[in-house]
């Protein structure tokens, strides 16, 4: 998953990797990943 922090006061870069999954799939198949986001709120 990648973000973008649009409001953000520290500079960051444009796209940022926060996470990722790996999904083994069968041709036709699909499947859902769930992230979760925490923020400093």
């Amino acid at each position: 998953m990648y973000i973008r922090d649009v409001t953000g006061i520290v500079v960051r870069p444009v796209k940022e990797m926060k996470g990722f999954c790996r999904l083994r799939l069968k041709a036709g198949e699909k499947k859902t990943a769930e992230f979760w986001l925490l923020g400093d709120e």
